[in-house]
């Protein structure tokens, strides 16, 4: 066998950050739907940031735990709900002759490559 599957690059795993606005803005938009306005003035989750920043950053971490994974694409960054859509969302099947090296996209021509007929 003369073939070799070419390794893809690896999906990262999303990562959820309070410095990022459009995650807070999530978290802070799932507080203020779950309870009403304080004084009815307030947002909730502007009342809890600046009165207790410790339990709106530990709310904040758990929340994110609750979410479902998400994964980027190694190539493009598109957000994916499975690992392996994000891993083969740019990268095709790609397969590599061992002997020198030229990669092709099916299995049977990378094979084909070096070989020597008997």
């Amino acid at each position: 066998m003369n073939a070799k599957e070419v390794e893809k690059k690896q999906a990262e795993q999303k990562e959820w950050d309070l410095d990022d606005k459009d995650t807070k803005d999530m978290y802070d938009a799932m507080l203020d739907d779950c309870y009403d306005r304080f004084m009815g003035l307030y947002d909730p989750s502007q009342v809890l940031e600046e009165v207790d920043p410790t339990a709106y950053r530990c709310g904040f971490n758990d929340w994110a735990d609750s979410l479902d994974l998400i994964w980027i694409c190694p190539e493009c960054g598109e957000e994916h709900d499975d690992e392996d859509d994000a891993i083969n969302c740019c990268q095709p099947d790609m397969w590599k002759c061992s002997e020198c090296g030229k990669e092709f996209d099916d299995e049977q021509d990378a094979d084909d490559c070096c070989s020597k007929d008997v």
